[in-house]
């Protein structure tokens, strides 16, 4: 049975029924094969990486060898940041309070990314923060934590990685919603 698969602004329709066109604002495709089987060249894995907790924020980073992660926040809005590699799964902090920002980038020029991630509720230690996340293990299962900022107040709803200043590394922006704030975290490795 064909399918259609509809793109409408952000959202992507699939389904077994047929979606139509309105107003030239979207278009529909039709799929010939099982979404199951891969619309467009995708397809499920057949492996949940999560299972029973579900997450609210989800950036792949790499680790060397070409060695790929991925990282969450769990659950939505959760309170921990959790690494996934092929073999494993890291829980790196759980002292989260409403976790929502997360960014994977090499912002240390090392050949691998780091992860930045904030959250905007003050956690059991009355904080809200920026945090990035430094390998200490080339398979991802060990990693350090250092604050951007102590003095701040930043509810990080969420995170940018840019090079601002045109220096060759990547700079920071956060937005704090509830702190009403937007920082900049000029990287200053060079």
């Amino acid at each position: 049975m064909k399918k259609s698969v509809l793109w409408l602004g952000l959202a992507l329709c699939v389904g077994m029924w047929s979606c139509e066109e309105k107003d030239n604002v979207s278009a529909s495709k039709t799929v010939d094969s099982d979404f199951e089987q891969g619309a467009d060249g995708w397809a499920a894995s057949g492996n949940w990486m999560v299972l029973k907790n579900g997450v609210g924020e989800i950036r792949t980073g790499k680790l060397g060898n070409n060695q790929l992660f991925t990282t969450t926040i769990e659950p939505m809005h959760g309170n921990s940041l959790v690494v996934y590699t092929k073999d494993n799964r890291t829980v790196l902090t759980d002292r989260l309070n409403q976790g929502h920002a997360l960014v994977a980038a090499d912002f240390l020029g090392q050949g691998r990314d780091q992860i930045a991630m904030g959250w905007r509720e003050k956690n059991a230690a009355e904080q809200v923060g920026v945090r990035l996340y430094v390998s200490a293990k080339a398979d991802g299962t060990q990693w350090q934590e250092y604050a951007l900022d102590e003095k701040a107040n930043m509810a990080a709803e969420d995170l940018k990685a840019a090079d601002l200043d045109g220096d060759g590394d990547l700079d920071l922006v956060a937005a704090g919603r509830a702190t009403h704030n937007l920082v900049i975290y000029w990287n200053k490795r060079y």
